[in-house]
C-alpha cells in the first residue's frame, strides 16, 4: 500500500483489521488505492494477510458510502469466480473474462491517475507553503505552517509504521 499521509487523502481512510476475527486493532489505509490494487494485482491480501470475504464485503461497503466510483474488489472476485468456473457453459465463461479485462483495465488506469494525485499532494507538501499563502501575514499563514508540520509529522510516523 501506498505510504501517503492520511491528513491527504481526498476520502477517508479504511480501518483495515489486523485480526479479521476482532474489530480492533485495525490499521488506517487508503481504500481506495487498496481497492485498486486488489482488482489491478487479483491478490487479495494486505498488511502481512490474506483479505476473507468480510473485509471485501466492507471494502465494497466503504467505496460505496464514500461514493468512489465503480470499482468495487467484491465484483472482481465474483467475475474471476465466474471466468473459471467449469459448471457454467464456455460463452459464459468466455464473456465473465472479458468483463474481468475490461474492469482491470479501468482500475488500473484510475489507479495511475490516483497515484499522480497523491505524488502532486506529497511534492506539494515537501514544498511548504504556497507563494499565496507567504505573502499572507497574520494567523492564516501560520496556521498553514502548523498544519504542514503536522501533516509532515504524521507521515513521518506512518512511514515507521510500514
Amino acid at each position: 500500500l501506498p505510504r501517503s499521509p492520511i491528513p491527504l487523502l481526498p476520502s477517508p481512510p479504511f480501518k483495515l483489521r489486523v485480526d479479521p476475527q476482532r474489530s480492533s486493532p485495525h490499521r488506517l489505509v487508503d481504500g481506495k488505492f487498496l481497492c485498486m490494487q486488489l482488482i489491478v494485482t487479483g491478490r487479495f491480501s494486505a498488511c502481512g494477510r490474506c483479505l476473507d470475504a468480510s473485509d471485501i464485503s466492507a471494502l465494497d461497503d466503504y467505496v460505496h458510502r464514500c461514493k468512489l466510483g465503480p470499482y468495487r474488489p467484491g465484483r472482481a472476485l465474483a467475475l474471476a469466480r465466474e471466468a473459471s468456473s467449469e459448471e457454467l457453459p464456455p460463452d459464459v465463461r468466455a464473456k465473465a473474462s472479458q468483463d474481468l479485462e475490461r474492469y482491470m483495465a479501468a482500475a488500473r488506469a484510475e489507479m495511475g491517475k490516483l497515484r499522480r494525485i497523491q505524488e502532486n499532494r506529497l511534492l506539494q507538501m515537501k514544498k511548504g507553503p504556497s507563494h499565496r499563502d507567504r505573502t499572507n501575514t497574520g494567523s492564516s499563514a501560520a496556521s498553514v505552517s502548523t498544519r504542514a508540520s503536522s501533516v509532515a509529522e504524521t507521515a513521518d510516523t506512518q512511514e515507521r509504521d510500514y
